[in-house]
């Protein structure tokens, strides 16, 4: 028999397969002996059966997708319409001025899932997170300005932007792990390890001292092993070269950490978040 081919029809409104999708197929037998599968899909069985050659040994072959599997279509999907673009167009313009006015009042921080209280998250405006999210022409993907056709009022969520003393009023909201907007003041977490413990992970990191002065952000490490002591597992030597400097650690020496957001970056990509809506 053939290698079954897997059978998809696209859903027209969520751009994947629906639960009960099934397609048919014709397998027939070469002159070689060989099973090959014709090049055709049919929608139903009827209409396969129907197609079967009478001259030829052949099958018809069914296989029913998961609706999340990725899968190759013998039936064509339907390619982009871009009747909706003029209408994306019209509707990015007025969610670049609404980011712009929050910006111009002095918002500082995005809230994702506001109307889910169990899902509410605080960001900085450039946290990494956001990017795809706040330029609005990226956020609006060729398979959601589809959706326009069938529904015109759809709009693709959009963070509501505040103020820190507005975000702070917000209730069961939680802070980004990756910007740590700090909307409470909260001290950032530390942790310690081994200095030969140390891996790529940690680059990002801030390297703190004792007593929790801020040594810089983590860019590089290096474990240095002699060649006499090569063999061992011990590190002798670990580098770690942050912004501020050069820090030599013994493999055995401990380590004080803590997440601190890169703010350099984020204030990189909160200007080009202004440059985006024109401020």
């Amino acid at each position: 028999m053939p290698e079954l081919v897997r059978f998809l029809t696209p859903d027209q409104h969520l751009g994947r397969p629906t639960e009960l999708t099934a397609e048919y197929a014709i397998a027939v037998v070469d002159e070689s002996g060989a099973w090959t599968m014709r090049p055709s899909a049919f929608a139903t069985r009827a209409a396969a059966d129907a197609a079967l050659p009478a001259e030829a040994r052949a099958v018809v072959i069914v296989r029913d997708v998961s609706p999340w599997r990725q899968v190759p279509d013998l039936l064509p999907r339907p390619g982009y319409d871009d009747r909706v673009d003029a209408l994306v167009a019209e509707i990015v313009a007025g969610e670049h001025a609404q980011i712009r006015a929050a910006l111009s009042r002095g918002a500082e921080v995005a809230v994702t899932g506001v109307g889910k209280p169990g899902a509410r998250v605080a960001h900085r405006i450039g946290c990494q997170s956001l990017e795809a999210v706040l330029d609005r022409d990226i956020a609006w993907a060729p398979h959601l300005r589809s959706r326009l056709l069938e529904d015109r009022d759809f709009r693709v969520n959009l963070p509501d932007l505040m103020t820190r003393d507005e975000a702070r009023r917000v209730t069961r909201v939680t802070s980004c792990s990756l910007c740590l907007p700090q909307l409470f003041d909260e001290p950032l977490k530390t942790r310690t390890l081994r200095a030969e413990n140390l891996t790529t992970h940690h680059i990002g990191l801030t390297l703190s001292d004792d007593v929790g002065a801020d040594r810089g952000t983590i860019r590089s490490i290096d474990l240095h092993k002699d060649a006499a002591t090569s063999a061992r597992w011990d590190v002798d030597v670990v580098r770690v070269r942050t912004d501020h400097g050069t820090v030599e650690f013994a493999g055995k020496d401990t380590v004080t950490l803590r997440a601190a957001p890169d703010t350099a970056t984020i204030a990189a990509r909160e200007r080009r978040v202004r440059l985006l809506v024109g401020l």
